[in-house]
């Protein structure tokens, strides 16, 4: 277990606008590639630093907002999804504009959120594809 520096808790508050959490020094720690306040999970530590899907949906949930662009899949697509799959474009059937190498939220039809992936392309060029791979799913699922 790592305690986070006061710095990086700012930076990574600030860079995901949260604002209703305090950058208190010894309450934000690491272990096991998952980084918590308060026993909480809040971001996910891959080859960079994601927030939580139980945190992307506090968010919205207090700021009715998504923390990033999304796409909703049809519900032959979830379980694929959530057994790690990329998000292929037949099973798109929303999105709002994203470019290449965002963070996307996957949605259902039911606005669940599924998981986080990393855009392959720009959502203009998704309006011309009607197969192939979009979004790398980055299996995070906490």
């Amino acid at each position: 277990m790592r305690y986070l520096s006061k710095k990086e808790i700012k930076e990574l508050l600030n860079k995901y606008k949260i604002d209703w959490l305090k950058p208190e020094k010894n309450k934000y720690y690491e272990k096991d590639s998952i980084i918590y306040y308060e026993g909480k999970p809040l971001f996910v530590v891959k080859e960079e630093v994601y927030p939580t899907l139980e945190l992307i949906i506090e968010h919205y949930n207090k700021k009715g907002e998504l923390l990033f662009p999304y796409v909703r899949v049809d519900k032959g697509a979830v379980k694929p999804i959530l057994n790690g799959a990329d998000i292929m474009r037949p099973g798109i059937k929303e999105y709002s504009p994203f470019k290449k190498g965002d963070i996307v939220i996957v949605i259902d039809e039911n606005d669940n959120v599924l998981t986080l992936g990393k855009a392959l392309l720009d959502s203009t060029e998704l309006e011309k594809m009607d197969k192939g791979k979009a979004i790398k799913n980055l299996k995070i699922f906490i």
